[in-house]
Order: structure tokens, then C-alpha cells, then sequence
């Protein structure tokens, strides 16, 4: 079996339509693109499942299923989904907008605490972020800083006045909220213990709008 990988750097397509340019982000279950659209020549990033979760259905629907949440909620401070669909090997990919900046956790991994106006200025956007997805029926359930990007000047000396962006909608619940929970059953509880709400460790309800908060 030829792996993704090798298949992005040979042919560097994706669904006969995007060119693959560099890998920008690695997590637990997917890698992220840059890529190119053959015709209209947009730059944009290009979300995949890794090799060794290819055949795992639980994961190939949920990344479909982030597409599916992203595609309920339209606002500033969210990534943009752009195209969903399967390669003719059934392998799942997402099409997102492409956002240069850097992760809040890693500002903070560089900076430490952020001043209290820096603070406030991002708060405020991840909560316009999160008023926008609640309102449209969508949970998110992973908010943390890995996945609030920072849009700021080249040197990121003051945050105030800088976009913000909520990613990965990797875990949450779309409109059909009954069926985003089968995706999710069986694997214990999802999302990253450090940003959980308590009542979810001690393995009470399914998150709601409350836990994103």
C-alpha cells in the first residue's frame, strides 16, 4: 500500500483539483496542507486524515462531520470551510481557508502570560467565535489555546485590535445533533482533559454550550 504521504509528494493532488505544496500542521488523527486550486489558483489548506487512521470509519466521518459544523456557522472569527468530499479511495478531505498567524498556545509557550489588554482583546474575540457557533445549534468541545489562532503584525508585540480565529471542529456537534454522539460513543470522552469541563472527567452529560464556555 502506497502511503499519503508519498502519494502527496508524487502526484501532489488531492481529488484532481488541489495541489499540494507543504505540510503545515500535524495533530493526533489528521495533517493539514497547503495546497492550491488547479483553476481558480486559490490558496488554501487541505485537511487529511493520516495513513494510519485512513480505515478507521469512526474518523473518516468525523472529519466530514467538521466540515458539516463549519458549514452551519458563517463569522469572522471562525475558519472558513471551503469544499468537503472523498478522493476515489474513499479517503475523507476538508478544504479551509488559508490563515497565516500563530497558535494563542504558542504565543503564550513564547511569551507567558499575556498583558491584560492583550488578553482581553482575544478573549473577546473567541467569544464572538463561540456566541456565532452556539447560535447556529454547533458545539464545539475542544476550545483551547492550540486551536485559537492569532492574527497579528509581524512581530506580535501588541495583540489588541488583532483577528482571531476558532479552529478545529474536529469533535463537535453539528446541527443533527442526534447523530453527532454515535461518533463519539464507544471511545470514551472526547476533547483534552487540561480544557474540559469537570462535570465531563467525572463522566457526567454530554457537553453542551456550558462546557464550551
Amino acid at each position: 500500500m502506497v502511503s499519503r504521504a508519498a502519494v502527496a509528494q508524487d502526484a501532489r493532488l488531492v481529488d484532481r483539483r488541489y495541489l499540494i505544496r507543504r505540510e503545515i500542521g500535524r495533530g493526533g488523527a489528521c495533517v493539514v496542507y497547503e495546497a492550491v486550486h488547479r483553476v481558480t489558483r486559490r490558496v488554501v489548506a487541505v485537511k487529511q486524515l493520516l495513513d494510519h487512521h485512513g480505515a478507521e470509519p469512526v474518523l473518516r466521518a468525523r472529519l466530514l462531520r467538521e466540515a458539516e459544523a463549519l458549514a452551519a456557522v458563517s463569522h469572522p472569527n471562525i475558519v472558513q470551510v471551503l469544499d468537503a468530499g472523498e478522493e476515489s479511495d474513499g479517503a475523507p478531505y476538508v478544504v479551509l481557508e488559508y490563515l497565516e498567524g500563530r497558535s494563542l498556545e504558542g504565543l503564550i509557550a513564547a511569551r507567558g502570560a499575556l498583558q491584560a489588554g492583550d488578553a482581553l482583546s482575544v478573549v473577546k474575540e473567541i467569544c464572538a467565535a463561540m456566541a456565532a457557533v452556539h447560535d447556529a445549534g454547533v458545539v464545539h468541545r475542544d476550545v483551547k489555546p492550540s486551536n485559537v489562532l492569532v492574527m497579528a503584525g509581524s512581530h506580535y508585540e501588541s495583540l489588541r485590535g488583532s483577528r482571531v480565529k476558532l479552529l478545529d471542529f474536529g469533535i463537535a456537534t453539528a446541527p443533527r445533533i442526534e447523530e453527532a454522539g454515535k461518533l463519539t460513543q464507544g471511545n470514551g470522552v472526547v476533547g483534552t482533559l487540561e480544557y474540559m469541563p469537570p462535570e465531563r472527567v467525572m463522566g457526567g452529560p454530554e457537553a453542551a454550550v456550558a462546557g464550551d464556555i
